[in-house]
């Protein structure tokens, strides 16, 4: 298990200058490649207390690429784009096809939740990601989910953008500090793997 917090001003330089703070790990070698299959797994649990602070964005889990600016999936907290409610939803980043909410407001804290990934990487019609939430498939989105041919890897914490809008919005110098634990971190290039020997603990 790994617990990972932000406090102000927990950026570096660069980070710090784009309006961002986070702690995250990620995966040493980007290792899953465009038109590759694998699925993914990580646990994470928010406290009680955790606060929520849009309209900044908090990212918990993302899967980037290499020398990629812009990640392609990200796993936010806050109020997806046509809502009015918060959610941990799923942001297909790069390409566009929306906001899947996840988890609800009301059951995100106070408890492990359980994430399970399927997806084909994928710039074309081909691609799909589908995402499981405590067992239970909750988002299922086929097409194109990257832009970009470069090799992907997931990287996990906390992980939070766009810190003026909230300091803005709350007349506020700073954002509130946030931890979250996250455990069982791996990958495989199929479901039963996951669960045995051929799975790929994603340790930085």
């Amino acid at each position: 298990m790994q617990r990972f917090e932000v406090r102000p001003g927990d950026c570096t330089s660069r980070d710090c200058f784009r309006d961002r703070e986070r702690s995250e790990l990620g995966e040493v070698d980007a290792s899953s490649r465009v038109g590759d299959e694998y699925w993914y797994e990580f646990s994470f649990y928010l406290p009680k207390d955790f606060p929520n602070i849009y309209p900044a964005k908090t990212a918990l889990g993302q899967f980037h690429q290499k020398g990629v600016t812009s990640p392609p999936v990200l796993f936010q907290y806050g109020i997806p784009q046509g809502s009015n409610t918060s959610s941990y939803y799923l942001d297909l980043n790069q390409t566009k096809l929306g906001h899947f909410p996840l988890i609800s407001e009301r059951n995100l804290r106070g408890r492990w939740q359980d994430i399970r990934v399927h997806a084909r990487w994928s710039m074309a019609a081909d691609g799909f990601i589908r995402v499981y939430v405590n067992g239970r498939l909750t988002a299922d989105v086929v097409g194109p989910n990257t832009t970009h041919a470069n090799p992907i890897y997931f990287k996990y914490g906390v992980y939070r953008s766009f810190l003026s809008r909230y300091k803005s919005a709350y007349g506020s110098s700073e954002v509130p500090a946030q931890s979250a634990l996250f455990r069982s971190v791996r990958k495989s290039k199929t479901m039963r793997g996951l669960l045995g020997a051929a799975s790929e603990p994603m340790q930085p």
